[in-house]
């Protein structure tokens, strides 16, 4: 079964093989369309430790102009596109597939998650600027600080502390906690992020939610 696992890709409900995966993807007509085929072809390469999945999604890409994705060796050179990246790029182009709805849900379930199982690393309300960091760097680029507090209340799960919920003032306290040279960074550039286990381990939770999600 591990063998069909690699030479199949899970796709709608049906398991097909990887090279039918790729054709539909070609075929697609636009690569809004072919995105769909080639996250799932993408999950499974990332999964079984396909390295020639990348030379296959640049066959595609080509297809449609697009620039090919950066590969790399197995030693790690000639390239910034590794493993992680890859599973990361793959959620964040599903999760912007999904609706509104969807994703707040998944979001939703990984602030549960994180408060069920990490209890230590979200203590506070100003916590939530961490929070806010992951969705903007990781998911959707376009959330802005100052429209994050209505964002926040829809993915605060039930039973959430009074305390550490989300407060109006909350996202303006962003700079008193990050140093002036990592205001403009993405969180896992910064030099000195005052959350960075908090944001780790929340892209974590997502990033698994998202990929295992129908």
């Amino acid at each position: 079964m591990d063998n069909l696992h690699k030479e199949f890709v899970y796709l709608d409900g049906k398991w097909l093989k990887g090279d039918d995966v790729l054709t539909m993807a070609k075929n697609a007509g636009c690569m809004a369309t072919a995105e769909h085929y080639l996250c799932a072809y993408l999950m499974n390469a990332v999964i079984n430790g396909n390295m020639d999945a990348i030379a296959h999604l640049n066959e595609v890409r080509a297809i449609y102009n697009l620039k090919p994705i950066p590969d790399t060796d197995v030693n790690g050179k000639g390239g910034n596109c590794n493993g992680n990246d890859a599973k990361a790029d793959m959620a964040r182009k599903k999760f912007k597939t999904l609706t509104k709805e969807k994703r707040e849900s998944l979001l939703k379930a990984g602030m549960k998650e994180l408060k069920d199982m990490h209890a230590n690393l979200f203590k506070s309300k100003i916590d939530w600027n961490g929070i806010f960091l992951v969705v903007r760097d990781r998911l959707d680029e376009s959330v802005r600080k100052s429209e994050f507090y209505t964002l926040a209340q829809k993915m605060t799960p039930e039973g959430w502390p009074t305390d550490m919920k989300i407060a109006l003032s909350t996202m303006t306290n962003f700079a008193h906690y990050v140093e002036y040279n990592d205001r403009q960074e993405a969180y896992y550039d910064m030099e000195n992020n005052p959350w960075e286990d908090l944001c780790d381990r929340f892209w974590e939770i997502l990033e698994e939610l998202i990929l295992t999600s129908d």
